[in-house]
């Protein structure tokens, strides 16, 4: 394979195949998200004898829903480990045949001269959606790890989605 295109051919099928993988385990989930309570009462007495009738009256629902969250907790370690072989397909093409060895200013204190291929793609909160993918990635490979790896933390805090301490850009 010596170009991009011909990697993203040759591993269309089986990213095809892990995507309806995933979506068969969404649908997993989707089952567990009904019946949902709604109110117009302010929370007290009255909303709480409204939710036990609710409660009663939708008894089969609830316990189908129960029974569908457990299955799909049951599969999420599935459904990781699919996601995680996605993550691997995408971030070995951009390993392969990424040219950019352009850092900006603003990942230049983070990122190593050989992490600048993944420094590519649309942005998401100021992080190019190449560095997402290589964090993810590894986060996936190394989930069992104590802590994660600067740039992969670096990375998360750029994006807000978790509380890891701010790293120093020194």
């Amino acid at each position: 394979m010596k170009i991009a295109e011909d990697y993203l051919k040759r591993t269309d099928s089986a990213v095809r195949h892990l995507f309806d993988a995933v979506g068969n385990y969404i649908d997993i989930m989707k089952l567990g998200i009904h019946p949902i309570f709604v109110s117009g009462l302010p929370p007290g007495p009255e909303q709480d004898a409204q939710y036990a009738a609710w409660r009663i009256e939708h008894a089969d629902e609830l316990a189908e829903t129960k029974i569908a969250r457990q299955a799909y907790r049951e599969e999420r370690f599935a459904l990781d480990t699919i996601c995680g072989a996605i993550l691997k397909i995408a971030g070995k093409g951009l390993e392969i045949y990424s040219e950019n060895t352009q850092i900006p200013d603003a990942w230049k204190d983070h990122i190593s001269p050989k992490l600048a291929r993944f420094v590519v793609g649309r942005e998401v909160r100021n992080v190019p959606i190449g560095l997402v993918l290589y964090a993810a990635r590894n986060q996936h490979t190394h989930f069992n790890d104590q802590e994660l790896h600067s740039v992969s933390a670096r990375i998360f805090e750029m994006l807000g989605c978790c509380t890891w301490p701010r790293l120093s850009s020194t």
